[in-house]
């Protein structure tokens, strides 16, 4: 704490600066700080405060991360109506994991399992016959030491996973393209229009047709 003593002496210093008699600030322009005189000086401050810089203890707050510990329990999905399913199955959970998580991981097991798309949002889990919310967490309606849980579901929409056909190999479009009626074919196929038909004109037209439509 400043004593009474430094405090006259600083505020004598600042008399004899700025005081009229003081000959080398004499029309001192205080906007121009370019006309400062050189033996102008502000006093030395004594114990001068100090304030800490928390920009390390941020940098360490933010770098120190901490690892949010997850255990296995084991769940099963057993649906009230089409599609019908009894999916059993650990899925990976912690404190913060949320009905509408668990119903995104029961959509993949739907999509990996039964071929079917269905959006989390279509899912209804209920425990026994209580609906269970969106955001709400799991470990609330199960307890922290749960092992297994049974859900109820209903899905109000979905529909099948149909997979892309695979592309034809080259190859056999090439056998494909490549096909074609023989002559011995076509004379077989003359004798049997030849048989209906009687007249030897009429049949060639009726096989150029045929030439024609399948060229």
């Amino acid at each position: 704490m400043t004593t009474e003593v430094e405090f006259a002496k600083t505020f004598l210093h600042l008399l004899n600066v700025t005081g009229n008699g003081n000959s080398e600030i004499v029309e001192f322009n205080i906007n121009n700080v370019n006309k400062l005189p050189k033996s102008f000086n502000f006093p030395n401050i004594v114990n001068p405060f100090i304030i800490k810089d928390d920009s390390d203890n941020n940098d360490n707050s933010n770098n120190t991360t901490t690892t949010e510990s997850t255990h296995d329990i084991e769940f099963t999905f057993k649906s009230l109506r089409q599609p019908k399913f009894n999916i059993i199955k650990q899925l990976p959970v912690s404190n913060n994991t949320s009905i509408f998580q668990i119903k995104i991981q029961l959509a993949n097991l739907l999509k990996d399992e039964l071929k079917l798309i269905i959006d989390p949002a279509d899912i209804k889990l209920m425990l026994r016959a209580k609906t269970l919310n969106d955001p709400e967490l799991l470990i609330s309606s199960i307890g922290d030491d749960a092992k297994k849980v049974i859900f109820n579901v209903l899905i109000s929409k979905f529909k099948e996973f149909i997979e892309s056909p695979e592309p034809m190999d080259i190859d056999s479009q090439k056998e494909i393209e490549q096909g074609v009626i023989s002559d011995n074919t076509w004379l077989e196929i003359k004798k049997l229009i030849k048989n209906d038909l009687k007249d030897d004109l009429l049949v060639s037209k009726t096989i150029e047709n045929f030439k024609k439509a399948i060229s």
